[in-house]
């Protein structure tokens, strides 16, 4: 009796202490995970190419490069969940950026010591069965990769970066942009935001000097900013260089750093982002579905997040979450290297049982644009009669707009006196629908730099000078519309026109 039981407390502590998973099985594993997730314009599920990745000569995961694209990331023991990281486009050929081998150096490193501290598999084991068995759930409630951009840090994004020629292959002569600066200028370009930054700053490196980037003279030309840069590109190089004078960048042939934790500062107070622009600790959460929750209210509410981890043996990384699939807890990676290893990845403990191998982890929370004065710029009405307000103002576009006044001296006289801008309010040019100041203007609607409607009122009775017009030289002569809201007995109030055929007019019947 007692050799029965030791045989079935043997069984038992097999079924439930860390085995290792052979190269056949995890492929089987990455097939049925790759073809279950896979989009339908994706047919051909076969395997390409296989790394194995060591630790102490020991292998802590495999990875399986497909065909059709993508790779999947199997562990090589059952107490760690089975897929580490997946995606179903680019390529997986075991080159990898600084940032994604020091993010899968933790993969090793944990399950290292899963395997050697023979932790439980009571857990895992059922999701290790669950996908061997083809039975996963659907996807539901996911938020697709908000990034489109698939940028980097050496050529043509260096281009205002100091010159360099020790920084080898891929760097054009110049420093790197480093990957604080390009995960800063990549939410900027997802946001288009700011359009001009906020004052200057000026710092010493001590290998190349003066670094200045004076961000209030600059507009930062989104339009002009494509997905990937293959050629001289001056606006995402500008934004690239201003990240970096932001936080100090420390420029080098090697590769260029900067603490994230000066992110917020910057973005704040150079780029004008909203004060709730913030940083927070993976450390301060140690419940991981908390961190989870942070990390997909934020990307619900389609904000990209400026992620950062470290680690003793590499250094500090910086880059972009914008996704997540709710169905394996993976969140969507943007490594800010063309593109290379991005995917969806397993964030926090891969055994319940054992330590958060990314507890130093960051992220930057509630960056949008701003909206305080520095955004704003005073400028004077330009009307020709002084103690002029603007009553009501219609902006065509980012270029052209039309005002009109009130009078602002108190003595409340009616007025039918406009202003007119065609070069984004750089310049204003006054002008008057009728003489006197016998009709008011209810409201002007431009069409154009050369079109506008008002709606024109008496300040005593309505007559058949009232109703609507129309200028079609930019305010130099106006024509009366016959019959629209005319005569004694309507008021016009306002106009509206989509083009210049099509509109519409509003006023009150006569006692009304």
């Amino acid at each position: 009796m007692k050799q029965f039981f030791t045989l079935m407390l043997s069984l038992l502590m097999v079924a439930v202490m860390a085995n290792p998973v052979d190269k056949k099985t995890a492929e089987q594993v990455a097939v049925n995970y790759y073809t279950h997730y896979a989009p339908a314009t994706i047919t051909d599920y076969s395997v390409k190419a296989q790394f194995e990745s060591q630790l102490n000569g020991v292998t802590t995961y495999y990875t399986f490069s497909f065909t059709a694209g993508g790779f999947v990331m199997v562990a090589a023991d059952d107490a760690s969940i089975p897929v580490l990281g997946y995606s179903h486009e680019g390529n997986f050929d075991g080159e990898l950026n600084p940032a994604a081998k020091a993010w899968f150096d933790g993969y090793s490193n944990e399950i290292s010591i899963i395997a050697s501290s023979r932790m439980s598999n009571s857990e895992t084991r059922i999701q290790w069965d669950n996908i061997l068995n083809n039975n996963m759930e659907r996807e539901i409630m996911d938020v697709n990769p908000l990034i489109t951009t698939t940028w980097d840090q050496g050529c043509y994004y260096n281009a205002q970066c100091p010159v360099e020629p020790g920084a080898g292959y891929g760097s054009c002569g110049r420093a790197w942009t480093g990957c604080v600066a390009t995960t800063m200028a990549v939410i900027m370009k997802y946001h288009q935001w700011p359009v001009s930054g906020i004052g200057y700053h000026t710092y010493t490196h001590p290998t190349y000097g003066e670094q200045t980037a004076d961000f209030s003279s600059v507009t930062y030309d989104y339009a002009s900013m494509p997905n990937k840069v293959t050629s001289a590109n001056a606006a995402v190089a500008t934004l690239m260089y201003h990240c970096g004078v932001a936080v100090n960048m420390n420029y080098g042939a090697d590769g260029s750093g900067a603490y994230s934790e000066d992110v917020p500062f910057a973005m704040v107070n150079y780029f004008n982002y909203a004060p709730s622009t913030e940083m927070k600790s993976k450390e301060n959460y140690p419940v991981m579905a908390d961190w989870y929750a942070l990390l997909r209210n934020e990307l619900d509410a389609a904000r990209p997040l400026y992620y950062a981890g470290s680690s003793a043996a590499s250094g500090g990384h910086a880059w972009i979450c914008d996704g997540y699939r709710l169905s394996d807890n993976k969140f969507h990676f943007d490594w800010g290297w063309s593109g290379s290893a991005n995917g969806y990845y397993a964030i926090g403990g891969l055994n319940p049982a054992g330590n958060n191998f990314n507890d130093n982890n960051r992220v930057i929370v509630g960056a949008v644009p701003g909206d305080n004065a520095t955004s704003w710029i005073v400028q004077n009405t330009h009307f020709a009669e002084p103690s002029r307000g603007i009553n009501y103002m219609h902006a065509v576009s980012p270029t052209v707009a039309w005002a009109i006044a009130y009078d602002g001296s108190g003595g409340a006289a009616t007025i039918n006196e406009f202003v007119r801008t065609t070069d984004g309010c750089a310049h204003w040019t006054p002008g008057q629908v009728l003489g006197g100041n016998t009709y008011g203007l209810g409201n002007i609607c431009g069409v154009n730099e050369n079109v506008a409607f008002v709606s024109l009122y008496n300040k005593g009775n309505q007559n058949n000078t009232c109703g609507i017009y129309k200028t079609s030289d930019g305010g130099v002569t106006w024509a009366q519309l016959p019959g629209a809201l005319q005569g004694a007995n309507s008021f016009a109030n306002n106009v509206f026109f989509w083009n210049e055929q099509e509109g519409m007019c509003h006023g009150d019947v006569k006692d009304g």
